[in-house]
């Protein structure tokens, strides 16, 4: 695990579409970048991050497995 990028998101909404948005650009950053294929995406809980795992679950062109926070 490493970081590929770090986004200014100041400025926008934090709704679904424009985080699924920057995450999409991440993976393929880090595609282009290293070479590496981005396998999983974890995320908190909040309702636009249960979004976003269902957007990328739903869209064919980005193949990740997503993960909501789980403590136990």
């Amino acid at each position: 695990m490493f970081l590929v990028d770090t986004v200014d998101t100041s400025g926008h909404f934090h709704n679904a579409e424009y985080l699924s948005e920057v995450t999409v650009n991440a993976t393929d950053k880090c595609k282009n970048d290293t070479g590496a294929t981005v396998n999983s995406f974890v995320s908190d809980n909040a309702v636009n991050l249960i979004k976003i795992r269902q957007n990328l679950a739903s869209d064919d062109s980005i193949d990740v497995v997503t993960y909501g926070c789980s403590t136990f």
